[in-house]
């Protein structure tokens, strides 16, 4: 398993921690930021599994490119 598959599984066992919370949760805000938090930590585990496709879908020794929303804007 690479580090970017080890990385994400942890990412969505910390998802999975946090709607286990959230449901333990008898106060409506604390349920939604738990919520909220799960649904970060798939997004982070989606991003990392994206990269991971990327870096083994590239030839070796080519330079991988950033995603485009880690890109700063263009100057003029």
């Amino acid at each position: 398993m690479t580090k970017g598959e080890l990385r994400a599984e942890e990412y969505r066992a910390r998802a999975r921690e946090a709607l286990a919370f959230a449901e333990d949760a008898s106060l409506d805000r604390v349920r939604e930021q738990r919520q909220r938090a799960a649904a970060t930590w798939v997004e982070m585990a989606e991003a990392e599994e994206a990269r991971e496709k990327s870096r083994q879908s590239a030839p070796p020794g080519a330079p991988l490119a950033a995603p485009p929303e880690t890109l700063p804007p263009e100057t003029a």
